[in-house]
Order: structure tokens, then C-alpha cells, then sequence
């Protein structure tokens, strides 16, 4: 039996090529199309507290991607502009009763949010730090601090969202990161969907997103 050297060599390397293509093709489908994918709410949600004693300002996200992400962490970082761009310093604030700066999620599932509060009145540093104004530091004692005078320090200040975590499926380490909010993103009303509306009732934003269960630290 004749054996057609260049024609077996042909056939193989068409083959191999159709291989690596395939894989590379079912590769990329898994980590860059099939992934986890956080987006974020255009505006800080603004509500009255339940006491009735001043406000919440909340943050939202959700996995519009098609995977879940795990171990999730998320974090809310403030930036202060002093005087030039040279002098800025930046710190994070709480997003839980217990005060620490990283907030932990065990998952996030496709299609799944999350609804957070800033913890102003977890900052240390808003009552002790001098190179914030004395009218500042006296109402940050009070508790009375709001995200508005927050966002008034200094020539310029923002806040920004961190989340982090693991696609479930690859392991990959995955990273979002929100919009910069400044003062003209905070917003009265309730989330609907990413967009925060004062049409929004807090019945049908709990149905949205249901609270997260006990001794997550979530509760406002």
C-alpha cells in the first residue's frame, strides 16, 4: 500500500490547525462570553432612615454576566483632591454595621444584586482628622454627616466602587469597578432595575432585590 507522504503531512497539520483553532475558539467563549459581568447603578440612592433622623445613601450592583461570581469582596473608596492633583488621599468607608472596610459576599449569582449603605458614621477619621473644617469634624461627632458634606471636602472628592471575585467556573480573579460619584450622582428615590427613580416603592424595590439573609451585616 502506497502511502502519500506530503498528502498524510497535509492532512495532519489541516487537523491539528482545525484543533487548535476549535479549542481556542471554545476558549474564548468560556472566558471572555460566558463570564461574570458587575455593572453598576448610575446614582447613590438617597432615602429617609426609618427613624425618620436623616438619610441612606446606598449603592447597588448586579451580575448581568452569565456566570457567578464567589468570595466576593466589595469596597467603597473615597478620593479627596486638596489643592492640586498632587495632594489627594483617599480612605474607605464601611459597608456594614461591624465598621470594617471590606464587605464580603459568599456569591453572586447571574442576574443577581446587591443593595449596600455607606456607613458614614463608621469613619474615624471624619471626627478626628484636622485638615477636615471644624464644622465638619462637629457634626461628624454628632453623627450627623452627610454624604453631600462628604463630597464637599476639599476642591474635589468622589466616591468609587470595588467588587472582586472569582468566576465560578474558570477561578479566574475578576475586578469592577463603579462609575466616580460626585456630588451630582446622588439621587432621591429607590432603585429600580440600576436606575434610581422616586416613583420606585420600597415594596417593589424589595421584590427586586430581596434582603440579604441575617448577620451579613447588610441590614440599613
Amino acid at each position: 500500500m502506497d502511502i502519500n507522504l506530503p498528502e498524510l503531512v497535509l492532512s495532519n497539520l489541516l487537523r491539528l490547525v482545525i484543533g487548535l483553532a476549535t479549542s481556542f475558539f471554545s476558549w474564548w467563549v468560556l472566558f471572555h462570553f460566558i463570564v461574570p459581568k458587575v455593572e453598576f447603578s448610575d446614582a447613590i440612592s438617597k432615602i429617609p432612615r426609618r427613624s425618620g433622623k436623616g438619610h441612606l445613601y446606598r449603592i447597588k450592583f448586579l451580575n448581568t454576566g452569565r456566570r457567578g461570581v464567589i468570595g466576593v469582596e466589595v469596597y467603597a473608596r473615597l478620593t479627596f483632591t486638596w489643592t492640586d492633583t498632587k495632594n489627594i488621599t483617599g480612605l474607605y468607608v464601611p459597608l456594614s454595621n461591624d465598621g470594617a472596610a471590606k464587605h464580603e459576599i459568599p456569591r453572586l449569582g447571574p442576574d443577581k444584586d446587591r443593595i449596600l449603605s455607606l456607613r458614614l458614621g463608621k469613619v474615624p477619621s471624619f471626627r478626628t482628622n484636622t485638615r477636615y473644617p471644624p464644622e465638619f469634624r462637629e457634626k461628624a461627632q454628632q453623627n450627623a454627616v452627610t454624604l453631600e458634606d462628604v463630597l464637599s471636602v476639599g476642591k474635589s472628592a468622589s466616591l468609587q466602587i470595588y467588587v472582586s471575585g472569582y468566576d465560578e467556573f474558570s477561578g479566574a480573579r475578576k475586578i469592577f469597578l463603579s462609575p466616580k460619584y460626585g456630588l451630582a450622582e446622588i439621587s432621591a428615590g429607590r432603585f429600580k432595575r440600576l436606575k434610581v427613580t422616586e416613583k420606585q416603592t420600597e415594596a417593589a424595590e424589595t421584590a427586586e432585590t430581596p434582603p440579604p439573609p441575617e448577620g451579613t451585616g447588610d441590614a440599613a
